[in-house]
């Protein structure tokens, strides 16, 4: 996670996901429809591919701080397309 100082929340579009570590040490498997990401940290997670071959949107959003911060940058949701 690059962001500095916010979490971020990413998911796939109608996909679960697995955690299986975070921050080089494995967990107990947990499944989620969505990641959260803080600052610095690593995690590897496996996406389930059982729907049918199409276009997914990823997407990744930061925890929205307080309207009153001064966030220095853009807080706009970042997509992509997976196929």
């Amino acid at each position: 996670n690059a962001a500095l100082n916010f979490q971020l929340f990413f998911s796939v579009a109608n996909h679960s996901l697995t955690v299986v570590e975070a921050d080089a040490a494995y967990t107990k498997p947990y499944d989620t429809n969505v990641v959260l990401l803080a600052p610095g940290q690593t995690s590897n997670v496996l996406l389930t591919a059982d729907q049918e071959i199409s276009q997914y949107t990823m997407g990744v959003t930061i925890f929205s701080p307080a309207p009153e911060a001064d966030v220095p940058f853009t807080t706009t949701p970042a997509t992509a397309i997976l196929k």
